[in-house]
């Protein structure tokens, strides 16, 4: 059972009243037909099949809400009984049968109700028509109309309660549904958040430990040499803590002080700045109309080209590395590829994110990203984000 149809179950207190008001309505109904019973005896002394027959009469719209359907088979057989054996008028059992043909009407779907119908009039009018006291036509129609007027209201009943019970549940479904929004976007945001805190703290911090590193070794034989590594340490540290600082500033709702603008394929010649300072030559080869790029795809393309580039000084051991970015054909292309190892590396902790993140943000703008190995030795990294070039 799902939480929709538990969240429409009936409560507990809802049950009892119910239970309470049935109780009342058969008790009403048995006092109503013992009352008429009577008064059409006169004279005579009620017998006691008479008096069962009476009360099983009325007293079976207790289970009216559970057993609809042979709720009215009991008014009907008891009034036949009371009619055929006892010799009385019908239409002085009370209100059992309009209760009866009511309840039945609310309980059940239209064609069955409505042939529950038919058989009560057809029973009833035939037991007021051949059963003793006949009225007058007019009064056999009158009746007739009064059992329909029974079954009419219950369907309305049933209407409004299957159309309170489809938007209930439709209300339901929607806010699962709301909930279920929410939680996906709140996973996607803090996906979002690590991907790009990966990517700028990665470089950044690559770039610093490897500055210090050389800057340690050198620093004893070459003080020039260490004092370019500290400032290259200072210069990595101050651009991280200010993509530090613009994430924090786009994190926090309403404030715009911090924010900087997000970098692009403009920012492509920093980058390699960097990456150059951390020991590693980027040749760069960029063709087409780069300024028509979106500019999420955009900072999609660079953010690839830092995680690309960064993994080719942590891990590729070589001094030289190529990057080329062309925008033709309707497609942006960018390709960072390096050659065989030339060193030896050492490795650095953490890590195993960066082809992952790579991807990630390629499949955003509907692109492919390629990584691996080459057939000499290198690696190469191909990133494809489809767009239109006329647009803009």
């Amino acid at each position: 059972m799902t939480a929709t149809d538990k969240a429409l179950r009936p409560n507990q207190w809802q049950w009892w009243r119910w239970a309470f008001l049935d109780v009342a309505i058969a008790v009403i109904a048995t006092a109503a037909a013992l009352t008429l019973y009577t008064e059409v005896l006169g004279e005579r002394e009620p017998t006691a099949f008479g008096l069962v027959l009476v009360i099983v009469h009325g007293g079976s719209l207790v289970f009216r809400r559970l057993w609809p359907l042979a709720v009215l088979a009991v008014i009907l057989v008891t009034a036949a009984i009371y009619t055929l054996g006892l010799d009385l008028p019908v239409y002085m059992l009370g209100p059992g049968t309009l209760i009866a043909v009511y309840t039945v009407a609310a309980a059940e779907e239209r064609p069955r109700s409505l042939l529950a119908l038919a058989i009560v009039e057809l029973v009833m009018l035939t037991l007021i028509f051949v059963g003793p006291s006949f009225p007058d036509y007019s009064s056999l129609a009158l009746f007739a109309v009064l059992i329909g007027a029974a079954w009419f209201l219950g369907d309305v009943v049933r209407r409004w309660r299957t159309a309170a019970i489809q938007h209930e549940r439709r209300a339901a479904e929607l806010a699962a549904a709301r909930e279920e929004l929410a939680l996906r976007a709140v996973s996607e945001e803090r996906l979002r958040i690590a991907r790009e805190l990966h990517d700028v703290v990665a470089h950044s911090m690559t770039v610093v430990a490897l500055q210090a590193g050389s800057g340690r070794l050198a620093g004893r034989q070459d003080p020039e040499a260490g004092q370019r590594a500290l400032e290259t340490i200072e210069k990595s540290s101050r651009e991280a803590l200010a993509d530090m600082r613009r994430l924090v500033g786009v994190l926090r709702e309403g404030d715009d002080s911090l924010t900087q603008p997000a970098p692009g394929l403009g920012d492509i010649d920093r980058l390699v700045d960097e990456i150059s300072r951390a020991g590693v030559t980027v040749g760069v080869t960029s063709s087409g109309r780069l300024d028509r790029v979106p500019p999420g795809m955009a900072l999609a393309a660079y953010r690839v080209a830092q995680e690309a580039l960064t993994n080719v000084v942590r891990h590729a051991g070589v001094d030289e590395a190529e990057l080329t970015v062309e925008a033709s054909d309707g497609a942006l292309v960018l390709v960072v590829g390096n050659g065989p190892p030339t060193r030896p590396v050492e490795p650095i902790e953490g890590g195993g994110h960066g082809i992952s993140g790579m991807e990630e943000r390629a499949s955003l703008y509907g692109g492919t990203l390629i990584a691996g190995s080459t057939d000499d030795g290198g690696y190469r990294v191909e990133a494809t984000f489809p767009f239109d070039r006329d647009a803009g």
